[in-house]
């Protein structure tokens, strides 16, 4: 059993057993949740409020009940607690073409308000009360109708459930038929509180910080996509939307997701991205099984932690841990990424310039669900890699585009633009076949050096990438005209190489 103590002046504390993530431990006693998380945790949870979550003793919640009749069995949920309900050997009293209705039943210990008379509309198979002066009966819907009722004040109508399976009795019960009795099936599941980060922590909590993620080798480029945006989040999922279903993260990065590992069922724990259409590129946390769908990737499967997912509202921060973690050194030295990749017992092979200092501008295998135990890592001297500051307030659609064509997202540190044609006046950088039409925006009134440009949709070569080396009154970075031209950053370090670079740029962000 590992131990967890806090540093204080006394020298010896009593010490406590917990629970936390799935690992059984020591912590001094009167030690915060807060000073726990900041020892066992890479992110502070003061800084970034993420969820925690205690699970505490297992208890019998109601899951369903099941009414044992003369006919048959009925299963139903109800609203209302049926234990204050007795209902044993209760006849049929009468029958309409809309309902059937049994009782009388007693109500003791169920306590109603004020009741007012109301008409009321009940859909098929909905079960409700009838109240009279001294006696209830329990009804059953056969069909959608409307009805007058008398139901509790400020009540919408006079439903207390809704029959689940056995509804093709409610047509043949006559007067001779009877419900026998009720059978309650029970669930036993944990409750579950949300914790605050002041919390003292107590003899035997189990405590849940982070959910860790299984990742699925059948889904390389959703893994990939998936891990590229949690580095980009400091590995914290902000909940977008919550259903019963389902928590849903939206996914920012313009990863183009292709159809890969679709044919699982989605099952609670199970961790998904969308491939296409409505919400192209969010990641679905199941918290219940459904079956599978063509337009979903399974990216892994939650091991440990799912009680987070099941608590969290919309909004709230999840903590995620991967298994595994991403392996990408592009933006490293040679030496840095010598060294991370001795520590996951990864060789490294050294391509382009393999000095010590020099950057990393690409990796091969490029995603991690490719490497095995070698990464060829491709770099350049410091000096030849270009800094540029992104006009992303003035320009967002066109800072979009640089960054999409060149491979370059929020959270990778190197873009790449392969040089079409240089002259004297300014060069031209290649799209990579992702020439789009971008409207007017950030339009310069003068051909200044070092700024980055795009060519609008007003003119034919749209979606041309320059950058210009000579001032110019009438032409942008693209040599097209002014009013055609975006202006999307600048050169802010590096301009005096731009001239002499061959065949490719590589650039990184300044912010």
């Amino acid at each position: 059993m590992s131990e967890v103590k806090i540093t204080n002046n006394q020298d010896k504390k009593e010490l406590i057993k917990i629970t936390i993530n799935g690992a059984a431990t020591n912590v001094e006693k009167g030690t915060s949740l807060s000073d726990l998380l900041k020892q066992i945790e890479p992110v502070d949870p003061s800084e970034k409020k993420y969820l925690v979550v205690s699970s505490k003793k297992a208890k019998n919640f109601v899951e369903g009940y099941t009414l044992n009749t003369n006919l048959g069995r009925i299963l139903v949920d109800l609203d209302k607690d049926l234990d204050n309900f007795k209902i044993e050997d209760v006849k049929l009293s009468w029958t309409t073409a809309d309902k059937v209705v049994f009782g009388p039943i007693s109500l003791e210990g169920y306590d109603e308000k004020s009741l007012v008379s109301k008409e009321v509309k009940r859909n098929a198979n909905d079960i409700f009360l009838l109240h009279g002066e001294s006696e209830s009966y329990l009804g059953f819907s056969i069909t959608n109708h409307k009805d007058t009722s008398l139901i509790p004040e400020g009540a919408e109508n006079d439903t207390i459930g809704k029959v689940t399976a056995g509804a093709t009795l409610l047509r043949k019960f006559g007067k001779d038929d009877f419900i026998k009795d009720v059978e309650v099936k029970y669930e036993t599941k944990s409750s579950i509180e949300k914790l605050k980060l002041d919390t003292t922590l107590m003899e035997g909590m189990e405590l849940y910080s982070h959910v860790n993620i299984e990742l699925d080798r059948l889904s390389p480029d959703s893994v990939e996509a998936f891990l590229t945006y949690m580095d980009g989040c400091d590995s914290i999922l902000t909940i977008e939307d919550t259903t019963n279903a389902y928590v849903r993260i939206e996914n920012p990065l313009p990863f183009k997701i292709p159809v890969e590992n679709n044919r699982p069922q989605r099952k609670s724990g199970y961790v998904f991205v969308r491939n296409s259409g409505f919400r192209k590129n969010s990641i679905y946390i199941y918290r219940s099984d459904f079956m599978r769908l063509v337009h979903q990737n399974n990216i892994g499967k939650i091991t440990n932690g799912l009680d987070l997912i099941k608590v969290a509202r919309t909004g709230e921060n999840v903590l995620i841990r991967t298994d595994p973690q991403r392996i990408f050194v592009v933006g490293m030295t040679q030496s840095k990424a010598q060294e991370v990749l001795g520590e996951l017992g990864i060789t490294q092979e050294r391509s382009g310039d393999i000095e010590a200092d020099s950057v990393i501008v690409s990796q091969s295998p490029s995603i991690t669900m490719g490497i095995t135990d070698k990464i060829v890592t491709t770099a350049i001297p410091c000096k030849d890699l270009i800094h540029i500051k992104f006009f992303e307030n003035e320009a967002p659609l066109s800072t979009n585009y640089i960054k999409d064509v060149s491979g370059f997202f929020r959270n990778n540190p190197i873009g790449k633009l392969n040089i079409v044609a240089s002259s004297e006046s300014l060069v031209m950088l290649d799209t990579n076949d992702k020439k789009i039409g971008i409207v007017h925006e950030n339009v310069p009134e003068h051909g200044d050096i070092g700024y980055l440009g795009i060519t609008n949709m007003s003119r034919p070569w749209y979606g041309m990438i320059g950058i210009r080396f000579l001032p110019d009154d009438e032409y942008g970075p693209t040599g097209e005209l002014l009013q055609s031209t975006n202006i999307v950053g600048k050169v802010v370090k590096g301009f005096n190489k731009l001239s002499s670079l061959e065949s490719t740029l590589y650039f990184t962000e300044v912010l």
